[in-house]
């Protein structure tokens, strides 16, 4: 990133901090066994997927980009590699947010404990958001910028932006997200 991005980044953490500390404060949106699970996932399944080496690359690369030094050289499994781990921190939000509906449902016996389950349940996706959105793709872009594959599909014929990237995953969200609703509603049911 260069330094309009790192800006960038720093001004939307930092408004993103202050909505919530004034939104009831900020002890909330902090949960540490659920910032592992959303970045130790999926650093684990690139290194699944890539080895060690391209693992020690792509840390490398990240690296480069925030501090914006030149690049030796760009491979596109460089790029390949940012896109599998922004896929994989959503794939681990959905992973969270089904264990903390497992959480919550083990929790029905005391309905007082139902809303702190529920709140650690609805973390993975925004720790998901933040870190995909805000963090990575950013970086792929800097990356796609440098490489001059901005913004083209695979075949390089078009011009046209590629949203190939986000439907699954979104989509993975909004089925977590549904399937938490009616886990919810369905106990509110029982309840009354």
């Amino acid at each position: 990133m260069n330094g309009s991005g790192v800006l960038g980044v720093v001004c939307a953490l930092a408004l993103l901090t202050i909505v919530a500390v004034v939104g009831g404060g900020g002890a909330f949106f902090l949960n540490v066994p659920t910032l592992l699970l959303s970045v130790g996932v999926p650093l684990g399944l690139v290194l699944a997927t890539f080895g060690v080496r391209d693992y020690v690359r792509l840390r490398d690369v990240l690296g480069t980009l925030v501090v914006n030094t030149e690049l030796d050289e760009i491979r596109p499994r460089d790029m390949a590699m940012l896109r599998a781990l922004i896929r994989y921190t959503y794939a681990a939000a959905v992973l969270g947010m089904l264990l903390g509906l497992v959480n919550m449902c083990a929790s029905l016996e005391d309905p007082s404990r139902l809303g702190a389950a529920m709140a650690i349940a609805m973390l993975p996706p925004l720790y998901a958001l933040l870190i995909a959105e805000v963090w990575l793709r950013p970086c792929l872009r800097r990356l796609e910028h440098l490489k001059g594959d901005v913004l083209t599909d695979k075949v390089g014929e078009s011009s046209q932006p590629v949203l190939t990237e986000l439907p699954g995953p979104l989509a993975a969200l909004g089925l977590a997200l549904f399937v938490m609703l009616n886990v919810l509603i369905l106990v509110l049911a029982l309840m009354c």
